[in-house]
């Protein structure tokens, strides 16, 4: 990268208290006991509400205790959000040749 598009302004200091919105699910799958989503996050300053930055975030969920707990988490900038959906195709195309190897193995 030749440039940084942060500045003072957005930054994310890792000691800022930041808040992270829900904006669309592009695409969620569950296969076996895991769960994948791919989504649109933003992120929110909490001291003022300032908007800091969109991205997208691949999450793995898996099933344990009764609920899914986020296992892998993986986020992409906004401009990167093609290559956001082949990783998520990649990767359940995987989940779910894993889970029928291990169905035919009973």
């Amino acid at each position: 990268m030749a440039k940084s598009l942060m500045n003072s302004e957005n930054m994310i200091f890792p000691n800022e208290s930041r808040e992270i919105e829900l904006v669309e699910i592009i695409m969620q799958v569950e296969v076996g006991h895991a769960q994948f989503e791919l989504a649109e996050e933003e992120i929110y300053r909490k001291a003022d509400g300032k908007l800091i930055d969109t991205r997208i975030a691949l999450t793995r969920k898996e099933w344990k205790g009764g609920k899914y707990v986020t296992a892998i988490a993986k986020h992409y900038p906004i401009s990167e959000r093609n290559k956001a959906i082949s990783e998520m195709v990649t990767l359940t195309q995987w989940a779910i040749m894993e889970t029928a190897q291990e169905k035919m193995e009973k």
